[in-house]
């Protein structure tokens, strides 16, 4: 199954190497606007570190037979193109970090987007995703160093907050 390339695949200006799954991959990073490095793996631009660590995720699930196959970058239209007043707007899109399909079920899939937190700018795209796509399941995916194992968004936060608790009644 062919993945779906990213369409940003700009030359990086440091570069470091991982070994991972016994073989050696090239990893490239350049800094991004809300301070994540974006990496190159399998001539692929990733975001962020972390997206590019979910990648390796999902390729390791997939050998294992965990999930079916995945996508990169699936886009949803949430508002379509519209002219006013003689202005023409483009359209407004969601573009998910990873379409996952399970392995059960072919048409059955999740969507998945690596954060570290919620911007602003997420967090209207979520409601307008939610209520144009109310059957899309769309979970926010993070890496706990703690625990070290992926977890969503929210379950970090509870597990911070319960941990902020426990930390203020041993004083």
């Amino acid at each position: 199954m062919a993945l779906i390339r990213r369409k940003r695949t700009k030359a990086s200006e440091s570069s470091q190497t991982t070994n991972q799954s016994s073989q050696t991959e090239k990893i490239k990073t350049v800094k991004s606007k809300l301070g994540n490095k974006k990496v190159v793996i399998d001539d692929i631009q990733f975001d962020s570190i972390l997206e590019s660590r979910y990648y390796q995720y999902l390729k390791d699930l997939r050998d294992h037979k965990e999930i079916d196959h995945f996508e990169l970058q699936p886009e949803f239209i949430l508002i379509q193109p519209y002219e006013k007043y003689g202005k023409k707007y483009r359209a407004t899109k969601y573009i998910a970090d990873f379409k996952i399909y399970r392995s059960d079920k072919e048409t059955d899939f999740y969507l998945v987007d690596t954060k570290g937190f919620i911007t602003a700018d997420f967090a209207i795209k979520r409601k307008l995703f939610d209520s144009k796509y109310p059957d899309i399941e769309l979970y926010l995916i993070t890496y706990d160093s703690v625990t070290q194992e992926w977890c969503t968004l929210e379950e970090l936060d509870k597990r911070r907050k319960q941990s902020k608790k426990d930390k203020a009644k041993t004083k």
